[in-house]
């Protein structure tokens, strides 16, 4: 749940209604990313970005690398890692098949691992 706050506005993230000149002063706050959340946002995005290839089969080769060197390099349980490239390799391997939608299906499953709430559950 946000928290809001009173604060100038250089330190915070404004509601929409605000960058649209609504007048109030109240902001939501917005903690900086540790490095590890920074990583796991930028998984994230990268696996999103796939996703949205996968249909005109433009993933290349460094993009597969690129996201298993930052599952590598995360602070991860053996389990956690164990699963994370088992989905990559999977997804990865079903692409190149041309299995598109079993390889949507392995991108969305890491991406759904990749989510706070599944990393604390151990799913």
């Amino acid at each position: 749940m946000l928290q809001v706050i009173h604060a100038p506005k250089s330190e915070v993230l404004t509601t929409p209604a605000q960058r649209n000149g609504a007048s109030s002063s109240e902001f939501i706050s917005r903690e900086p990313l540790s490095p590890v959340d920074q990583r796991l946002r930028q998984l994230s995005l990268m696996t999103q970005a796939l996703l949205r290839q996968l249909p005109q089969h433009r993933m290349a080769e460094t993009a597969w690398s690129q996201l298993r060197e930052l599952v590598e390099s995360l602070p991860l349980t053996t389990d956690e890692f164990a699963r994370y490239v088992n989905r990559l390799t999977n997804a990865e391997r079903y692409a190149a098949q041309g299995e598109l939608g079993a390889a949507k299906f392995e991108l969305q499953m890491f991406a759904r691992q990749l989510s706070p709430a599944a990393r604390l559950s151990g799913r």
